[in-house]
């Protein structure tokens, strides 16, 4: 990940390769869709003091229908990074259909994330991993997305086998001045029950700040901890999906926190670890995911084999 092509809120706020022309975000029952239309407001500097504006008292500028801004490339020597964006504090963010797939493919051509962190190619899309949707919604009936509170992160995924990860992380204050600052969300490691499509267990924590931040969902085999962006190698593990949701924070009722700080660590409410891997496994992994499988496998020429055993 090269800060050259760091992208943030101008790359939230664009729209997916997949677009259908015509169609915006919208509301339904409270719930806000994260935006989809590349027609909309021209400034991205002018969105983004209208939403703070809103967040901090100000004029309610953007409604639950707002509009994305118009797809910007920050680099003409790289892809354009995208990533969903709800630009409203509401009752709930959900990426709905847009992180469907991973990226490049033929049906997306972007990996859906701020800073440029590029999704694996060597896997086969609804057979290896993949995130499919990431939504946030504030705990507690009637609430919304404001600093203080509880929030829920709950995804949809497809897994490959219930050794996989998924780890979640969140960025503060996302601007187009920086790079995200990704902070993992201690104890929010989640593994899969089945292999296929399901949604993993929620994750619980406080909203640290009002504001535009941000949530990285990462998915894997035996993904790493404390790792927001791995270098996908074909050569070495190409498998990991990488996503991320742009949602808009209120300010707390009670006030006090301030917009500017930056939080150094956020822990889940719900711990959870990621599976202990066993050495039965092995026989089943392509050199790939036998290098992930850290003192426990090990490629032997032809096989992945027992460490114990080679």
């Amino acid at each position: 990940m090269k800060l050259a092509s760091v992208i943030s809120l101008l790359a939230a706020a664009t729209v997916p390769t997949n677009a259908k022309p015509g169609q915006s975000s919208g509301a339904k029952g409270g719930r806000l869709r994260a935006l989809y239309d590349d027609a909309g407001v021209a400034d991205l500097a002018s969105s983004l003091s209208m939403s703070m504006a809103g967040i901090h008292g100000g004029s309610n500028a953007y409604s639950k229908s707002s509009k994305a801004a118009p797809r910007t490339p920050i680099s003409a020597a790289g892809p354009v990074p995208l990533a969903p964006f709800c630009p409203a504090t509401g009752a709930e963010c959900s990426s709905e259909h847009l992180l469907k797939g991973v990226g490049p493919s033929e049906r997306y051509v972007y990996s859906d994330t701020l800073d440029g962190c590029a999704d694996g190619t060597s896997g086969v899309y609804l057979e290896d991993e993949s995130v499919e949707e990431i939504t946030v919604s504030p705990v507690g009936r009637g609430g919304e997305l404001r600093a203080g509170g509880e929030a829920s992160v709950s995804v949809v995924v497809h897994a490959w086998s219930v050794n996989d990860v998924a780890r979640f992380y969140y960025a503060e204050h996302v601007s187009t001045m920086f790079a995200p600052r990704w902070v993992s969300i201690e104890g929010s490691a989640r593994s899969p029950t089945k292999r296929g499509l399901q949604t993993l267990d929620e994750v619980r924590f406080t909203l640290p700040s009002p504001g535009i931040h941000a949530v990285r969902v990462v998915f894997g085999f035996q993904y790493p901890e404390d790792q927001p962006c791995f270098p996908q190698d074909p050569e070495v593990y190409d498998y990991d999906d990488f996503d991320d949701l742009v949602i808009t924070v209120g300010e707390g009722s009670g006030g006090g926190l301030s917009a500017a700080a930056t939080t150094s660590s956020i822990m889940a409410h719900n711990v959870t670890a990621a599976p202990v891997l066993g050495s039965n496994v092995c026989g089943s992994l392509n050199n790939m995911r036998c290098g992930r499988a850290v003192g426990v496998c090990q490629w032997a020429g032809e096989a992945c084999v027992p460490k114990e055993e080679v």
